[in-house]
């Protein structure tokens, strides 16, 4: 009998043994799939999508009241404005976008930045010539619109007017650069002079 109890300890260590080996076996070799969407993030600047940064070279001036200059065309006491308009269409996340502007090119001191502002008054300064905002996620999902004006005057100054007087086809470009990024909720630093 004793024996018995033997070979029948021996028997149930085998088999619990063989189910644990047959186990292990099955949990390392099981394969699994998902599928997850992956959210989508678009931002369109004046119908362009741009997925990094996208530079814009302003070409559609508007000029304001002023009806002895042709529309689009700057010349001295002339006060006008360029349009970016920034839609999230299509995306899933909600955006942080910097508008920041060249003035490196322009050769004439006498055309000076007058502001920058959107439409629904939430830019926030974040550098010298760089402006941020943000799409919520609730602006992404409703695919806002907003409006970013970039104004502009060329202050009338003699001495700026006789260089440029004799030239042909004189130039003034103003670059504007959109960059763009996931906004996570993060604070926006302000900008302040002089820091």
């Amino acid at each position: 009998m004793k024996r018995g109890f033997i070979v029948i300890g021996c028997l149930l260590f085998l088999l619990m043994f063989s189910f644990g080996i047959t186990y292990g076996l099955f949990e390392s070799n099981k394969d699994f799939t998902s599928n997850m969407n992956v959210a989508k993030f678009n931002l369109f600047v004046n119908d362009s999508n741009i997925v990094d940064t996208k530079n814009f070279n302003i070409n559609n001036i508007i000029v304001l009241d002023n009806e002895n200059v042709l529309n689009g065309k700057i010349a001295p006491g002339v006060s006008g404005y360029f349009e970016l308009l920034l839609s999230p269409k299509g995306s899933d996340v909600a955006i942080y976008y910097e508008v920041s502007l060249d003035l490196n090119n322009i050769d004439n001191n006498g055309i000076v930045l007058e502001k920058i502002e959107s439409d629904d008054g939430n830019l926030i300064r974040v550098d010298k010539y760089t402006y941020a905002g943000i799409f919520s996620l609730d602006d992404a999902k409703k695919n806002i619109t907003k409006s970013v004006k970039i104004y502009f005057s060329w202050k009338n100054n003699d001495e700026v007017l006789d260089d440029i007087k004799y030239a042909d086809g004189v130039k003034c470009d103003i670059s504007a650069s959109v960059k763009a990024s996931q906004y996570f909720g993060e604070d926006i630093p302000v900008y302040s002079e002089g820091v």
